[in-house]
């Protein structure tokens, strides 16, 4: 057969070779566009990429590998009976393989150190930071062992000839990677909310946050899969290519999921964004006028008192969350011999009428800041 003929999709009941053929396809667009959003929210919010966003990247490129590696896999054998394959068919199925298990090796491990990056750059306390250090140690010890014994778990010099008789135990081997695979799953996933609980937010501020990062939770089921397929797949069955499609399922689940989840803090600015560029651009569509791309304030002159007016997009506003989340009070201030208020007001009736009869749904907010002293009493 050629390897460079589109693959049969007929699934049949020997040969379920386009099952995970069209998955790989399905996976790869999900976490594309997943890292994309990512990207392009950072872009967008700061203008720069940080450390987290290429290790994101660079787990994609992995995957992309990944991905192509299966897709070379089904029409020279994944999922269909190994007696029916010719010598080149094996051969090619078996270097394929080979690639497939190095770059899922290298996805996951990306993935994860890119979380804790991430992780690293919310938290000044030692002690945390110490804890992502040894979890980092930790993930890389096991990705490093989990790639030396991928390239060499059969004997030289056919390393890929992983249908030999030359090998060594790989459900064994297969065992040990999904289970640290699990256990640091779980360390990600419980780490984030005991990072953020330090954080100046409020509890449900605390709780939606640590919901985001909990969703990690989700490759855990995969990951289960996984390792009950690879178990119940013998390594003596005359049909091990034919059991393998399965496995290669879930572990192409298991990367997507692990990239999807890494990006997924970054998902909910980028919809909002999103949606109040379209509201903002169709208001200004109706009223006339120009539109301005991107995160922007308007900011208005002084008013009469002294105080000014300044009005924030939706993103401006998830933005300096944390720092409209710290406590604010009217005290005496000793250095200046007066005292400091700050006032809160509602926008002018005129304001609130255009916001409330606005067929685009626009809401407003308008944050009025007073600052005003007198002189101590003598």
């Amino acid at each position: 057969m050629n390897s460079t003929a589109p693959p049969n999709l007929t699934v049949t009941a020997d040969n379920y070779s386009s099952i995970p053929v069209i998955l790989s396809w399905v996976t790869a667009v999900t976490s594309i566009l997943a890292v994309a959003v990512k990207i392009t929210t950072k872009i967008t919010m700061s203008r720069k990429l940080a450390t987290d966003d290429y290790g994101m990247l660079t787990s994609l490129l992995f995957s992309i590998g990944m991905v192509a590696a299966v897709i070379v896999q089904g029409p020279n054998g994944l999922g269909k009976r190994e007696t029916d394959l010719t010598a080149l068919e094996l051969q090619r199925y078996q270097q394929s393989s080979y690639a497939k298990d190095a770059m899922y090796i290298l996805s996951l491990t990306t993935s994860k150190l890119t979380v804790l990056v991430l992780l690293y750059m919310l938290t000044l306390k030692s002690l945390h930071r110490n804890m992502l250090f040894g979890t980092a140690g930790l993930i890389g010890l096991w990705g490093l062992s989990g790639l030396f014994v991928s390239f060499f778990q059969c004997s030289l010099p056919q390393p890929w000839a992983v249908l030999s008789s030359k090998c060594i135990n790989q459900n064994s081997f297969w065992t040990y990677f999904g289970v640290m695979n699990i256990v640091t799953e779980l360390i990600l996933t419980v780490m984030p909310a005991v990072i953020i609980n330090e954080v100046q937010l409020t509890r449900q501020r605390k709780i939606g946050i640590s919901l985001i990062f909990a969703a990690r939770f989700l490759v855990l089921a995969p990951i289960f899969a996984e390792l009950y397929f690879r178990n119940t797949a013998s390594s003596t069955s005359p049909n091990r290519t034919f059991d393998q499609w399965t496995v290669v399922v879930c572990s192409l689940l298991v990367q997507c999921l692990s990239i999807v989840t890494a990006c997924q803090p970054y998902l909910k600015p980028f919809f909002i964004s999103l949606e109040s560029g379209m509201i903002r651009v169709d208001d200004t569509r109706r009223r006339g006028g120009t539109t301005r791309p991107g995160y922007y304030y308007q900011e208005n002159k002084p008013n009469s008192n002294g105080s000014s007016k300044r009005s924030k997009t939706k993103p401006d506003l998830e933005q300096n969350e944390l720092d409209t989340m710290k406590p604010h009070a009217s005290e005496p201030d000793e250095r200046w011999g007066g005292y400091s208020q700050t006032s809160v007001e509602r926008g002018s009736q005129e304001e609130e009428q255009v916001s409330i009869h606005s067929t685009s749904r626009i809401i407003r907010a308008t944050t009025t800041y007073e600052v005003s002293s007198k002189d101590r009493d003598q």
